[in-house]
């Protein structure tokens, strides 16, 4: 079980999902992943707290991704393709629990230009980065791997959560029971199997399996 109790500067620490409809959207997640859903809007797993709900609409709708730093209590920025990530202080509300089956374990950058993402980043929160397969690059935040910046053309540059799944094809399979859609795979990549799907809403989350840090 990988539990966490604190996040150094410029570590992904939470994701929360902004959403028209809490109700139908809490029920699609604990469906997949057996979430339960609190009165503070925070799903949970075993007890633990590993994402957040809240109801919203307009550009900010889906999956917000949020980085840990240590000189401000909350925000939101955009790089220069038009990704919108949150920067949150660290006494706020993180994840609990990463890196196993129904919690986090990555945020994608979908991005049309890896050369202008990967210097924004250095610049603004101190980030490297090195090549990953194909059209992939590895993020590290002092030292260690972050996040992934994934090159594509399709929609607008966007932060994605990837959580942990036992079986990409059995969670693909309850995607579309629940009311979802398989938007890819699943495929291999070097370290596992990965896939991404969309929710009822249309919201995209990738679902991985394979190695995983500790």
């Amino acid at each position: 079980m990988a539990r966490r109790a604190s996040y150094s500067p410029g570590t992904f620490s939470w994701v929360e999902l902004i959403t028209t409809d809490a109700a139908a959207s809490a029920a699609f997640y604990e469906g997949l992943f057996g979430w339960r859903t609190d009165a503070d809007g925070v799903f949970r797993l075993g007890g633990d707290a590993v994402a957040g709900i809240a109801r919203g609409n307009g550009p900010l709708s889906g999956w917000l991704n949020a980085v840990t730093v240590a000189d401000t209590d909350a925000g939101l920025v955009m790089d220069p393709q038009g990704a919108v990530l949150a920067l949150r202080g660290p006494t706020a509300r993180a994840a609990e629990r990463v890196n196993e089956i129904g919690a986090l374990c990555m945020n994608e950058l979908l991005t049309p230009d890896l050369d202008a993402a990967s210097a924004h980043y250095a610049d603004a929160l101190g980030w490297t980065t090195e090549a990953f397969g194909t059209g992939m690059r590895l993020v590290y935040n002092r030292g260690a791997v972050n996040a992934s910046m994934i090159a594509t053309d399709a929609g607008p540059a966007r932060w994605r959560p990837c959580f942990v799944v036992a079986s990409p094809e059995a969670a693909l399979r309850r995607v579309e029971e629940l009311g979802g859609r398989i938007v890819s795979g699943p495929i291999e990549i070097p370290d596992g199997v990965h896939a991404v799907a969309a929710d009822p809403h249309g919201n995209e989350l990738s679902l991985f399996h394979g190695q995983l840090d500790s």
